[in-house]
């Protein structure tokens, strides 16, 4: 099947805990990983196009709801046994909820870019079932009937966000070479970090890039860039 470039619209039943950029083909190697694959095979085998630097996906962008605040979670009710007695005692009442003090940012939707093998993605995709921090413990669960992959037609792969934001981390200069002003790259997170996967690999090499954040754009604002990407 050959390369064309789609979105991935994903909608979450809990929040993700997200103090970092996820990105697209971090995910497909964590799935890859998940179905069995060595972890170093499982980058050359990520159905994303390459090219000499970096795999053609985004970091997710917040879409939809604005950004959710800190997740709410219950303390532990404790009880214990009496000896020689079935009879349980605990607490009256539950506590009241802990706010997580961790500095993320929760999400009720994300939207994802990406070029390669669109069925191959699909498949990988349908493993997955929680994005961010904390998600074997139910944060960040995908709401499955709502998340969907669609095709956006013959369009290369977006290097900027309409605000002129990285889509992902990619090397300084290449996305220098990329800007249509000085100013806009004055604005850009630049600094020393890994761009290629597995970016949390102690012993990857980092350098100089163009930082993805995460970042929050209108729903609306969304789709009429990809229509105009699709007709430009």
């Amino acid at each position: 099947m050959e390369s064309q470039t789609f979105y991935w619209h994903v909608y979450f039943l809990s929040a993700p805990m997200l103090a970092d950029a996820v990105h697209l083909d971090a995910v497909l190697w964590a799935a890859l990983v998940r179905c069995g694959i060595e972890p170093k095979k499982a980058i050359s085998d990520i159905p994303l196009e390459k090219g000499s630097d970096f795999f053609a996906g985004s970091a997710g962008l917040c879409v939809g709801a604005s950004p959710l605040p800190p997740v709410a979670r219950p303390a532990p009710f404790v009880r214990s046994a009496r000896t020689g007695d079935a009879h349980e005692t605990g607490m009256k009442s539950m506590p009241k909820p802990l706010l997580s003090a961790y500095p993320v940012l929760g999400a009720a939707e994300m939207m994802f870019i990406g070029r390669g093998n669109m069925e191959m993605v699909a498949e990988l995709l349908d493993t997955v079932d929680g994005i961010g921090k904390r998600s074997r413990q139910g944060l960040g669960e995908i709401d499955r009937e709502r998340t969907q992959l669609f095709p956006i037609g013959d369009v290369s792969f977006p290097l900027r966000w309409p605000n002129g934001q990285p889509t992902r981390n990619m090397p300084w200069k290449l996305f220098a070479a990329s800007a249509n002003d000085e100013a806009t790259s004055r604005d850009v997170c630049r600094g020393i970090a890994p761009f290629q996967v597995p970016y949390w690999q102690s012993d990857h090499c980092d350098v100089e890039v163009a930082s993805a954040t995460n970042g929050y754009m209108r729903r609306d604002e969304f789709m009429d860039w990809l229509r105009s990407a699709r007709n430009g």
